[in-house]
């Protein structure tokens, strides 16, 4: 068996101890993404979505989106660009009819209500710690996992499979280039540098025996050539690693709005989370926001704790293709949630025979309400006129004289029931 690993190490102080535990999670795809999407995880300074036989990723901004706020702009009304770069790594000549399993199902879940179509929702969208590729070539599976806050995936091989058939093609970034022996990625946020590979075997009185190997680079083809004999009844590691050096931002750029709990003594959390979409073109992008509130792509995210805390039960994204904001949650006596927010999309997802289905110019008020599992609306409406809803500043008035600057947002609301 011979074994090829890569690390995504965004962050290249990271304590050692910090690596034995994987934050990340790979959610699987059932609509509520593109189509070839497969599986997507979040790790810091970015996405990636696991395909069929490619992984795309998309870069944030070098400082992470949480440093481009609003709170830096003089006026509200001033334009705002944030710089993202969408890379792709296909797997050429991969087998065409080759298998994708996931292992190592969490007890949580995820729940999508975003946009209006009703056919892209997605409820219980199962979350893993681990996604294989079975023969992605022939003799070889890809084990995609997670270290710390790190991506990693392995190139596992059964004896007697040729590791030549492993051809890595990049795309999207400015410019590719070895340098010591390390493989050197250039985009407009940032060098992403592949270490030059580190082979190994464990030997079968469990000493490790270095294996040398170095990157072949031809245009944006990339192969790894093992210059030592190794025992082929053993198996073979090659573990480069991926340091996005430049990123100083979080794991997942988020706010903190709201919280409740039920009469079991549950918790519940309402905030924003920004979280880019499947990237329509490789290489460099960007996103612009304006206007009182926005941020780029945020998501209204709602979660359930059990009641001490230690027990991640659900968490559900609700908005449109615009800003979503939530103001104040509460839970009835049937522990369904209530939400109270703000929204500047179109496309919300309300219900047919509420209130209001059809959203104003400007930013409405919106009320949602979720069954107990967080896995149906009960009901969903805008509340608003032809101004703007659910927000404390006029669209006259300069940001440093608004009550934005004293409560830290720039809504406030509270949802109660009876």
């Amino acid at each position: 068996m011979f074994g090829f690993g890569q690390q995504f190490d965004v962050c290249a102080n990271t304590h050692p101890s910090s690596r034995d535990l994987s934050y990340l999670n790979y959610v699987e795809n059932k609509g509520q993404w593109n189509d070839q999407v497969l599986f997507k995880t979040d790790f810091r300074g970015g996405n990636l979505f696991v395909e069929k036989s490619a992984f795309t990723y998309v870069f944030y901004p070098k400082n992470g989106i949480h440093n481009h706020t609003s709170g830096k702009r003089k006026n509200e009304h001033q334009h705002q660009v944030l710089n993202f770069h969408a890379l792709r790594m296909d797997f050429e000549n991969a087998e065409v009819g080759h298998n994708v399993v996931s292992e190592e199902k969490q007890p949580f879940y995820h729940n999508y209500y975003v946009g209006s179509e009703k056919e892209k929702w997605a409820s219980e969208v199962g979350i893993f710690k681990t996604v294989v590729h079975k023969q992605m070539y022939k003799g070889i599976d890809v084990k995609v996992f997670g270290r710390g806050n790190h991506v990693r995936y392995d190139f596992v091989l059964e004896p007697g499979a040729d590791p030549a058939q492993i051809l890595l093609k990049f795309s999207g970034q400015e410019k590719i280039f070895l340098r010591e022996g390390k493989l050197i990625l250039k985009t407009s946020v940032g060098e992403i540098i592949q270490e030059a590979p580190y082979a190994y075997q464990e030997t079968k009185n469990g000493d490790v025996k270095e294996i040398r190997c170095r990157y072949m680079l031809r245009d944006n083809l990339v192969t790894v050539s093992i210059l030592d004999n190794y025992d082929p009844t053993l198996p073979l590691i090659i573990d480069p690693t991926l340091v996005f050096s430049t990123y100083t931002g979080s794991l997942a750029d988020n706010w903190g709005m709201s919280a409740s709990f039920d009469l079991a003594g549950n918790g519940y959390t309402a905030g924003i989370a920004f979280g880019s979409g499947y990237p329509l073109s490789l290489g460099a992008f960007q996103t612009t926001f304006s206007g009182p509130g926005t941020y780029p792509g945020g998501d209204i995210t709602l979660s359930k704790f059990n009641a001490s805390g230690t027990t991640l039960l659900f968490s559900t994204y609700l908005g449109g293709d615009s800003t979503d904001t939530p103001q104040s949650i509460t839970v009835d006596n049937n522990n369904c949630l209530i939400v109270l927010g703000r929204t500047y999309s179109p496309n919300f997802p309300v219900l047919n025979g509420c209130y209001d289905v059809v959203k104003d110019l400007k930013s409405d008020i919106i009320v949602t309400k979720f069954n107990s599992g967080g896995t149906a609306l009960l009901g969903s409406t805008f509340i608003g006129g032809s101004g703007n809803d659910g927000i404390n500043i006029d669209d006259d008035e300069s940001f440093l004289g608004s009550l934005k600057r004293n409560y830290a947002d720039d809504g406030r609301g509270a949802v109660h029931v009876d």
